[in-house]
Formats: C-alpha cells, sequence, structure tokens
C-alpha cells in the first residue's frame, strides 16, 4: 500500500442531536429599576363627610356703646301730673329729670339700666348741671366712703383711645371737670368716666375701667301729655 493522500474537505455540518436538560441553575441577581412609566391621574374622589363641630369659643370682650336710640314716647305713662312731668323718684332741672341709682354696677350694666327705665346715664354738659348731679349724689352718699362716692356718667372713649364722646354720640365739647391728671388712661383700659367728689380738689371726673362697679345717675325727658 502507498503512502496516505493529503486530508480531504470538511463537509457539512450534520443535523442536530437530541436535547439534553440538565438542572435549572441559581437565579440571577436583581436588575437595576428601570425609568418609571408614563403618570396616569384617576379623577377625583367624592368629598368626605364634615367632621363634628369644635367647642365653643370664649366670648369676646363687650363692644363699646353705642349712640343713644331715638326718643320715645313722649308721654310718660309713670306719671299723671301734667305736662313736663318727672318720673317718680326723678329731680327736674334745666328741663331734664335726674335721679341717683344706689346699686353699684359695671358702666355697661348702668347704661342698660338707664335705657330699662326710659333714659340714659346723666351727661353733665355745664357747670350747673353738673354742681346738680353733685347735690343728688351728696345727698344719698354723705354717710358712705368717698370710693363709695364715684358715679358713672354717660362720658367714655371706646372707640378711639383720648376722644371722648357723650352716649348720644356728641363729642364732649367745651366744658371739662377733669380731676388733676386727667384722664390718663393709667391702667390702659380706663375708658370710662365717673365722677365724685376729691378731697382738696371738689367734685371731678376721672376716667376709670368700664368693669368697675359705682353708682349712677339717669336722665329722662320729663313727659308731656
Amino acid at each position: 500500500m502507498g503512502p496516505a493522500g493529503p486530508p480531504g474537505e470538511k463537509g457539512d455540518i450534520g443535523p442536530a442531536g437530541p436535547v439534553s436538560g440538565g438542572s435549572p441553575g441559581p437565579p440571577g441577581e436583581k436588575g437595576p429599576m428601570g425609568p418609571a412609566g408614563p403618570a396616569s391621574t384617576g379623577p377625583p374622589g367624592l368629598p368626605g363627610l364634615p367632621g363634628p363641630a369644635g367647642p365653643r369659643g370664649k366670648n369676646g370682650s363687650p363692644g363699646p356703646i353705642g349712640p343713644a336710640g331715638p326718643p320715645g314716647n313722649p308721654t310718660c305713662p309713670r306719671t299723671g301730673h301734667g305736662a313736663g312731668s318727672c318720673p317718680s323718684g326723678y329731680e327736674r332741672k334745666r328741663g331734664m329729670c335726674y335721679k341717683v341709682f344706689n346699686t353699684p354696677k359695671t358702666f355697661i350694666d348702668s347704661v342698660t339700666s338707664c335705657r330699662e327705665d326710659g333714659g340714659t346715664l346723666a351727661m353733665p354738659r355745664d357747670a350747673d348741671t353738673n354742681a346738680f348731679l353733685a347735690f343728688l349724689e351728696a345727698e344719698i352718699t354723705r354717710h358712705w366712703s368717698a370710693y363709695d362716692r364715684w358715679f358713672w356718667i354717660g362720658l367714655h372713649d371706646q372707640e378711639i383711645e383720648g376722644t371722648f364722646k357723650w352716649l348720644d354720640g356728641s363729642a364732649l365739647g367745651g366744658y371739662k371737670l377733669w380731676g388733676l391728671g386727667q384722664p390718663n388712661n393709667g391702667q390702659g383700659d380706663e375708658d370710662c368716666v365717673a365722677s365724685g367728689n376729691v378731697p382738696l380738689q371738689g367734685h371731678k371726673w376721672y376716667d376709670f375701667p368700664c368693669h368697675n362697679h359705682f353708682r349712677f345717675i339717669c336722665q329722662v325727658t320729663p313727659g308731656r301729655t
């Protein structure tokens, strides 16, 4: 036999053999998070039911006294003494009737009491009237201590500090009877005015906190028939 010849050319790939799968391998590591998908907002839900009411808050402080209302019926049913007569217990001066009320009250409660009696707190706009009120007060309080002799008059600066007005809304005007150094708003809330006999000064006006309790003098218009 002679020597082997050179190798022949590579033949075509034969058909695939039968599949033979081994056991599954362990799970791979978790891959990184993919990018967020597009946003999709649904329609708003129905409104919820109202919650229970909260506790009631504290009452606010009383507002300033408003101006006096219009005059009432000029006929005074408590008197039958003819035209221009004063109600029982009232004393007349310069076309007005005045009465001292002995029960100490706050300024606002005094205003209310006078209105219920058909009038308002006394507004002494001249020296003669103020002296008459001082006389009425002295007749009632001559045996009391000096502090008890104060009585409210219808003057205040509750709206603008330092701007005093009468209860009917009119300005204080030219007549004033302030005590020494008054008004001074010494406690920061002295917005109402009381009149009283001050030692060595005579009868003067002083500003006081409106919640103080003093006696008061009411004025009413004489009745007419």
